[in-house]
């Protein structure tokens, strides 16, 4: 009786190299999709570029990456120093300020109990639009328990870009087919705003 299983020597080196080169290629393209981040659901259609408006410009989107880096990291000093001064912090009608100091930006961005990951971004008007997937972040204030339900759920900031600083930090509502919001506007649900828990904001 023959066992199930083949020798490296009956299949060949060359058999057993392009089995390899098989599975590398199998391996980077799962890697390569989006669908696998938290935030997507398996089988979700990644939002195609130029679907809200033509992308941002990378010299910008850079910037908001570098914030949204030291924020998860929790180095709010770091973060904060890429802020003008002044600038306009508006998370929520009851949450806008005019960053007049350094002091300010930092406790604009203490409020931040998530940090962020970028997943798309698109020009409007003068603003990019930048969605991200929300995350715990480091540091005092930070922490899974600080973030809670919105770790894994997406928000949308809108930034005014100016000579690598942040002029202007706006929160914006989610649009429709976001992760976790439908494609079709439910009718008098106001076009998609919400959706997701802390959609539309990094939750203060």
């Amino acid at each position: 009786m023959t066992s199930g299983v083949v020798s490296r020597r009956a299949v060949g080196p060359r058999a057993v190299h392009a089995l390899g080169t098989v599975l590398v290629l199998a391996l980077l393209a799962g890697c390569a999709s989006t669908a696998s981040l938290p935030g997507h659901r398996h089988g979700a259609r990644v939002r195609p570029v130029g679907q809200d408006g033509p992308p941002a410009d990378p010299r910008q989107l850079a910037v908001v990456e570098r914030w949204a880096a030291a924020l998860r990291a929790g180095h709010l000093n770091t973060a904060a120093a890429l802020f003008h001064l002044p600038s306009l912090f508006a998370n929520g009608a009851t949450d806008t300020i005019t960053i007049h100091s350094a002091a300010e930006a930092i406790a604009a961005n203490s409020t931040l109990t998530c940090g962020a990951v970028v997943i798309s971004a698109f020009r409007k008007g003068r603003f990019i639009d930048v969605l991200f997937r929300l995350t715990a972040r480091s540091g005092v204030g930070g922490g899974r328990r600080a973030c809670g339900s919105g770790i894994g759920q997406t928000a949308r900031t809108e930034f005014v870009i100016r000579d690598g600083q942040i002029i202007e930090w706006v929160r914006a509502p989610s649009l429709p087919g976001d992760p976790g919001v439908p494609r079709t506007p439910t009718p008098g649900g106001g076009g998609g705003a919400g959706g997701n828990t802390g959609a539309g904001s990094l939750p203060a």
